[in-house]
């Protein structure tokens, strides 16, 4: 399969994450997203990576689920499940392209950018901690001082410490 982009790569091991046992809905893929990492490509590139993987024939859609074809779960197989994040996905990227998809395409799986893009915002609003909006600014704590009030090139004094 070539070209093989980061969002393909990131889609296999999120739809392996979330469809262990029975196909996994578009919401628990994004979950899986974005527990492996916090900011997820664009929506249109995820898109295009569901497009691109069920025409290879690794990605099936089931109902209102997605699951990996048998040729998608032999080839996540081979990646070692202990091993780090960052490898899992290098050896994923290179399995990918090792992969020959079948002559006669497939059709591709068609989700519409729209639908994507609410449930990353879903997602966003029902699990803050797990997944923050980029574009929200960090707020600072309640109780947050300045680490010294003093400025720069002023001498500490007895008096300025009480």
């Amino acid at each position: 399969m070539h070209p093989v982009h980061d969002a393909d790569v990131l889609l296999m091991l999120c739809i392996t994450q979330a469809a262990k046992r029975r196909p996994a809905p578009l919401e628990e893929i994004i979950t899986a997203g974005f527990m492996l990492q916090t900011l997820l490509p664009a929506e249109p590139k995820i898109v295009d990576a569901f497009a691109r993987l069920g025409t290879a024939g690794l990605v099936e859609a089931h109902g209102d689920g997605y699951t990996l074809s048998k040729a998608a779960q032999a080839l996540m197989a081979k990646i070692p499940a202990k091993a780090q994040r960052t490898e899992r996905a290098a050896l994923t990227k290179e399995s990918l392209q090792a992969y020959e998809a079948p002559e006669p395409a497939l059709p591709a799986i068609d989700i519409p950018v729209d639908l994507m893009f609410e449930t990353i915002a879903a997602t966003r609003k029902a699990n803050p901690r797990l997944a923050p909006d980029p574009l929200e600014g960090k707020k600072p704590p309640r109780n947050y001082k300045a680490k010294t009030p003093y400025r720069p090139g002023q001498r500490r004094t007895p008096r300025d410490d009480e």
